[in-house]
């Protein structure tokens, strides 16, 4: 900029213009939900998860997604999902005999759902700047995100034939199970509460992480884990550290990304794609392809900002859905977080179990092939994306 001799007043400006945005007001308030439930509420989700599971082999592997699962459904961050539910059941499925290096690789696969299942934060900061729905991005990641836990349950059960995982050792009984489910009721309310209530129109995608916060203070109060005022202050501190990142990478991204649009680039880019004639599933794959480079050494949230306008563009040309477009963006980053040298989850479960990176990464690189199998299909077949939100948001198009 100082070379160009642009006014680095920009600077100010485009700071302040990338965070003064109402939607954007949801990302700290659901970190901060999602700090609030920690604890009592992971606790819950194991049982529920143990109890639908059972005592088949490899249960704790699959406890480990199911809970992943559940619990993405009421943060929208892998990252928290990695660090709560990744301190209680990587040290419990080493104890039980699952190697570290596969205990980490459950883990750190498993916790991308939480970018994908509704609500995503990063599909939430998607559609602030793409000024698409957040109720359609929150629906279209819902099946993708079903169908990575789904299949990554299928590879657990195709590799218990080689590795032979332990088998589950708590027996639950039916009454076992309905107090399992009585008792995680609460939380699962959560997702309910926060879609419906943005796709029925009661309350805006913002408005939506302010209840999420005080239905979570009611449920803590509840489960008697939240009596004091210094217990709130805790929580607010410990969802400080996650927010001031977050903002940051926003700030800096949505600088770059006007230096982009600054220097025409998505211009060239549509120039580019109109010479390749690429078509709707052509493009999608340009843009898994260069998100899947971006991933591996940038952050989803500064990565979607910076080059929307490029895959706008290259969206635009080949006639894609623009919902198709976010989920697809934020579904491919998502692989971005189990692959080195970024790769934050991966990074922060091989942490918790003390071992090496390379070492975790040689056990995930089947699930990352699992993975990218799965946005492939997501990719060539648009209704596993588009068919929810048609069926659900009137209108949509």
């Amino acid at each position: 900029m100082i070379y160009d001799g642009i006014s680095l007043m920009v600077v100010i400006q485009r700071v302040m213009s990338g965070l003064n945005s109402y939607s954007l007001v949801a990302v700290p308030l659901f970190l901060l939900a999602g700090s609030i439930m920690q604890g009592e509420i992971i606790d819950r989700l194991l049982r529920l998860s143990e109890a639908l599971i059972g005592r088949i082999p490899g249960a704790l592997a699959h406890v480990n997604i199911v809970v992943s699962m559940f619990f993405a459904g009421l943060t929208g961050s892998s990252v928290a999902d990695t660090a709560a539910i990744g301190g209680v059941l990587i040290p419990a499925m080493i104890k039980k005999g699952y190697s570290k290096n596969f205990s980490v690789a459950v883990t750190a696969a498993s916790s991308t759902i939480g970018v994908i299942i509704p609500p995503s934060i990063l599909m939430l900061i998607y559609a602030a700047h793409a000024q698409v729905s957040v109720g359609a991005m929150f629906l279209g990641g819902a099946i993708p995100g079903i169908l990575i836990g789904l299949g990554q349950m299928v590879l657990v059960i195709l590799m218990d034939k080689k590795y032979h995982f332990p088998k589950g050792d708590k027996k639950y009984t039916f009454v076992g199970k309905v107090k399992a489910i009585y008792e995680a009721l609460p939380a699962l309310f959560v997702p309910i509460i926060i879609i419906g209530g943005i796709i029925l129109g009661i309350f805006t995608a913002t408005e939506s992480a302010a209840v999420a916060v005080v239905y979570a203070i009611i449920i803590l109060i509840f489960f008697k884990r939240l009596s004091k005022a210094n217990d709130f202050i805790i929580l607010i501190k410990n969802a400080i550290v996650n927010i001031g990142p977050t903002l940051f990478c926003i700030t800096g991204a949505t600088i770059f990304a006007y230096l982009l649009a600054y220097y025409r680039l998505p211009d060239y880019v549509i120039d580019v794609a109109l010479k390749l004639n690429l078509n709707y599933v052509s493009a999608l794959l340009f843009v898994f392809v260069l998100y899947a480079i971006l991933g591996t050494f940038m952050s989803g949230v500064p990565a979607i900002i910076t080059f929307m306008p490029i895959i706008q563009a290259i969206g635009h040309a080949g006639g894609v859905h623009p919902i198709h477009l976010g989920v697809v963006a934020c579904v491919t980053m998502a692989v971005g977080l189990i692959t080195p040298p970024y790769g934050i989850c991966l990074l922060l479960a091989c942490k918790l179990a003390n071992i090496s990176v390379m070492s975790g990464f040689k056990s995930i690189i089947i699930f990352i092939i699992f993975f990218i199998i799965i946005v492939v299909f997501c990719i060539i077949f648009p209704d596993i994306i588009l068919w929810l939100p048609s069926l659900i948001i009137p209108n949509f198009s």
